[in-house]
């Protein structure tokens, strides 16, 4: 720890994610850090103000991913198959990046300034607008963007978790589950229409 590390910002933050995505966002702290950087925690505040920064950025750049995951997915022409695929996207997004989709997900709670909540809030009015192509009044597609967050979320916890023992494969229950969900959707649809 005695050498001089010249670093910036982006290798902080890129360091910071590597951690988060390793050990989970809540286990992430500036001493740690420091250690993984191989330098004195006082240097990090070159880069960030403090923890509460720390975890913002990475919400952040969780919130930009999930923003592009949920614009890639409403490129598909039917509205039920970009709902198909953005369940299988964030399932994929919270397997493969741990850390930054723990941090999305505290990030409108770690939001300190008005500019930062609408950063946070881009993801979800990206995710409102594929449920809209659905032809929903406003109430109705609210209640099916929570159902969808609940469901996926529910699922993604679960399997992080290693509470789904049972001898079936939890891709296909994870799959089943996508199909209730869009068959219930397009439930609703018919009764609506």
């Amino acid at each position: 720890m005695g050498r001089r590390v010249s670093l910036t910002r982006e290798q902080v933050l890129d360091a910071a994610v590597a951690l988060a995505n390793r050990d989970g966002f809540s286990a992430l702290s500036i001493s740690g850090l420091a250690r993984a950087l191989r330098i004195r925690p006082p240097s990090l505040y070159n880069h960030v103000s403090g923890l509460r920064e720390l975890q913002f950025e990475l919400a952040l750049r969780g919130a930009v991913l999930v923003r592009e995951l949920v614009e890639s997915a409403n490129t598909y022409g039917d509205p039920y198959d970009k709902i198909r695929r953005l369940c299988h996207e964030f399932r994929t997004f919270a397997t493969t990046q741990r850390g930054l989709y723990e941090a999305y997900l505290y990030g409108t709670a770690l939001a300190a300034t008005d500019a930062e909540l609408r950063a946070m809030r881009a993801p979800l009015e990206a995710l409102q607008g594929v449920f809209a192509d659905l032809g929903m009044d406003f109430e109705t597609m609210v209640h099916a963007v929570r159902t969808f967050r609940g469901l996926v979320h529910g699922l993604i916890a679960l399997e992080a978790e290693r509470v789904m023992t049972m001898p079936v494969s939890v891709d296909d229950t994870f799959g089943t589950a996508v199909e209730i969900f869009v068959s219930g959707l397009q439930k609703l649809a018919t009764d609506a229409g």
